[in-house]
């Protein structure tokens, strides 16, 4: 079957998996956030901003064993959770829910990773303090996870020392398990105590500490044809991530994350 590059599709079915989600959180009593991209799109645009393939959620951490038991149980049969244990290119401890209808090809991906399809990803957010000096809890946290991600993900097309860098910690670090960070970093750093809240698991890793009250109660927005739960305070939480956050960036600083999708072959378009 030929490849369908058409964000509008994307982006319905990625409105379909959210709503599922959604409504699993809402019938189990579990807050979450729009984080990211998402919180953005719904603040900038009402919905997903126009270019956009993803989205971003967040669950505080002591209510993620709560959601990954009620995922399991609830989601309709076509989606499934995604994990580290089930899939090599989740190298962290967000998940994915994946539609399992379709195939994606993703950008920065090693050649060995699973075939996935169209998914949101689920991160869980953890509280903190605001340091994030080199030698403080955060700073080697931010640390071991870019260590992490070079053992990952695909390093070919980045400059030559950082592909050689990569090289040399996948080498390494092979021999041992594939959460041998993740569990150190849990095990010894997070502390899960302070009076800011992260996700250490998204793109700016420490640039993602905001103050608790930042994030506050989550709010209702209205995102497309339905609503989603967001921070409490968007303004200071996105210029904490964007600085200008109402400027649309220059096309060159579009970073998409698919670069195509199809339907499986076991399934029907709809």
């Amino acid at each position: 079957m030929s490849f369908d590059p058409g964000l509008k599709r994307i982006h319905e079915i990625l409105l379909e998996i959210a709503e599922s989600f959604h409504q699993v959180c809402e019938n189990n009593k579990i807050q979450y956030y729009m984080l990211g991209g998402t919180m953005l799109g719904a603040t900038r645009h009402k919905g997903f901003i126009p270019w956009d393939d993803d989205m971003d959620f967040g669950v505080m951490a002591e209510d993620w064993p709560k959601l990954i038991e009620v995922l399991n149980k609830d989601l309709p049969q076509y989606y499934r959770v995604r994990d580290i244990k089930n899939t090599r290119g989740i190298s962290n401890p967000s998940i994915k829910i994946e539609d399992v209808r379709t195939i994606i090809q993703e950008t920065d991906k090693a050649g060995e990773n699973d075939i996935i399809g169209i998914n949101i990803d689920i991160f869980p957010l953890n509280y903190t303090n605001e340091r994030k000096s080199f030698f403080s809890k955060n700073g080697l946290i931010e640390n071991l996870i870019r260590l992490n991600l070079c053992r990952f993900l695909d390093y070919r097309s980045k400059p030559l020392i950082k592909r050689a860098l990569s090289n040399i910690y996948k080498i390494i670090l092979s021999p041992f398990p594939k959460d041998f960070l993740i569990s150190i970093i849990q095990k010894y750093l997070v502390t899960n105590n302070g009076n800011c809240i992260t996700n250490y698991w998204g793109a700016w890793i420490n640039k993602e500490i905001v103050p608790a009250e930042v994030m506050g109660k989550p709010s209702k927005y209205v995102f497309e044809n339905t609503f989603f739960w967001g921070v409490a305070n968007p303004d200071e939480y996105l210029k904490h991530l964007y600085g200008d956050y109402m400027k649309i960036p220059p096309e060159n600083k579009i970073h998409y994350h698919v670069l195509d999708w199809k339907y499986r072959g076991d399934y029907k378009s709809t």
